[in-house]
């Protein structure tokens, strides 16, 4: 995987950067197979329900894996986008989900 590419920043407030090159077309490709047959909408938290729901406001999806099926490339992503993040992997959500 190499060096990290610089950051590109897109917004300040949110933080939104971008890092063209990332990771190659040949493991993007590799991504984007495994997940599109488990795509389904992704949840939001309703504080005032006090439960998650799909919220028609929004249109992101969500493949999600069981800890037996979480390959090494999986793992190594992780990592490397907790490291471009400056962020520990136990604020990624787990390694369960990838939001699409």
């Amino acid at each position: 995987m190499g060096e990290l590419p610089a950051a590109r920043v897109l917004s300040a407030d949110p933080q939104v950067h971008a890092f063209e090159g990332f990771v190659s077309p040949a493991a993007c490709d590799w991504l984007i197979a495994r997940a599109r047959c488990r795509l389904t909408p992704s949840y939001v938290y309703d504080a005032a329900g006090g439960k998650n729901i799909i919220s028609t406001a929004r249109t992101n999806s969500v493949a999600s894996f069981t800890l037996a099926e979480v390959e090494l490339l999986d793992l190594l992503l992780q990592f490397r986008m907790s490291v471009a993040c400056r962020r520990p992997l136990a604020q990624h959500g787990g390694s369960r989900r990838a939001s699409l």
